[in-house]
């Protein structure tokens, strides 16, 4: 499965790899499934550094939109990409702008996984 969670996890975080081709389909199928119950306020980080996103951009903004609008419905932990793949970087980056065009701005974009990191312990919980 091209999106997986990662065995070593942080508390209050939930790592998320993604690998190898991965459509707008598995996306919202992850997100819809994971981000419930006890989860829903956790920090998801999703490396997308192996991952190859064949998403556009409507449908990187139609995941945005439905991401913020969820969140508006009730709290929803911050979400953290990362990618040192200048592709994969790019596709987060949108993802990220479209977030705070709908008014979510607890998404972050970043290269390592400690600067994500470093990012979620300055945030205000």
């Amino acid at each position: 499965m091209p999106i997986s969670i990662a065995d070593d996890q942080q508390p209050n975080e939930v790592l998320v790899i993604v690998s190898g081709e991965t459509s707008m389909r598995e996306m919202m199928r992850f997100i819809v499934a994971s981000r419930t119950g006890e989860q829903r306020e956790l920090a998801f980080l999703f490396d997308v550094s192996a991952a190859t996103v064949t998403l556009s951009g409507d449908e990187i903004s139609h995941l945005a939109s439905y991401a913020a609008g969820q969140a508006r419905k009730s709290p929803m932990g911050p979400v953290a990409f990362i990618s040192a793949d200048p592709g994969a970087f790019g596709l987060s980056r949108m993802y990220q702008s479209y977030s705070a065009a709908e008014g979510r701005r607890n998404v972050g974009v970043f290269q390592t996984l400690s600067d994500a990191r470093a990012w979620l312990a300055g945030l205000k919980r």
